[in-house]
Parts: C-alpha cells; structure tokens; sequence
C-alpha cells in the first residue's frame, strides 16, 4: 500500500466486510469497493472507478487467503508462509515442483492447476488441493513427504510434524 491511511483503511474495509459476509470473498471485495467509493466521496476524493476496484479486487484476495495478517505490520508471521518456512528449508520456496522428484501422476496433477512451484502449493489449504481432479489421499501424502524432506510444511498440517 502506498501509505499508512491507504493500509488502515483497507485493513478497515476488510474487516468490516468479512464481518458482514465471512465465506463470501466476492462480497468482501465489493463490499471493500463501495466502501472506498462511500469514504472518497465523503472525503471530497477524485478516486477513479479503477482505483476503487483495485482496492476491491485486493480485498477480494486477502479475504479469500483469510490472512488479514498480511495487512498489519504488528502481526504475527503466519508459520506457513513460504517465505517464513524457508529459513530452515534445504530448497528456495520458489523452486519448481518438477525438482522434488514426485511421481508423474501428483506432478501432473499440481501443474495442471497451475502449482508450479513449492510457493503456489503451500499457497494453498490441504483441504483445497485434495479438491484437484485425480489428486486423492496417496498423492497428498507423497506431496506432503516430499515438501517435508525439503524443509516445508503444507497449509493446514501440523507443523509439528
């Protein structure tokens, strides 16, 4: 965000729209626009439309993650961050998932839905990548040895482990 307002006010925007529609990430983002649109125009503010949805659009994606987190400086790290997980991690998180030598079947599965690399897997929840056609438990669970012996945790498993 370019400013400390910008970053209160969407941090504002978002927490009040996840009040209001917690399992709708579409509500939120529009809910978060027109609330841009609503505080500009009290400000007397030449925000354009695209601003506003950009704004929108951002919060859409925040409260899709549910890491408001990622808004607030003061925050906790989140443990499954990529990032976070890397200091102790033998591979960068932006290694391509073609390198942690899966069978064909869990690779092909991961890049057909567009999980390249180790950062847009743990991008997402366990629960959401068994929902991947012809990803079932016995895939996982390779995918979860693999990452585990490269220093990662996927989202959602116990972090102890």
């Amino acid at each position: 965000m370019a400013d400390e307002d910008e970053r209160s006010n969407i941090v504002t925007w978002v927490r009040a729209s996840l009040e209001a529609a917690p399992h709708h990430p579409e509500d939120v983002a529009l809910a978060a626009y027109e609330r841009g649109l609503e505080e500009g125009r009290r400000q007397g503010s030449q925000e354009t439309n695209a601003e506003s949805y950009d704004r929108g659009y951002a919060a859409g994606g925040i409260a899709r993650s549910g890491n408001l987190e990622v808004l607030d400086e003061d925050a906790p790290s989140d443990p499954y961050d990529p990032d976070v997980q890397a200091k102790s991690a033998k591979v960068p998180p932006d290694t391509s998932i073609l390198d942690l030598g899966m069978t064909v079947r869990s690779t092909n599965c991961l890049i057909r839905e567009g999980l390249s690399t180790i950062r847009a897997v743990l991008g997402r929840p366990v629960d959401d990548l068994l929902d991947i056609i012809y990803l079932g438990e016995k895939a996982l669970e390779e995918i979860r040895q693999k990452f585990r012996e490269n220093g990662y945790t996927l989202r959602g498993d116990d972090l102890a482990v």
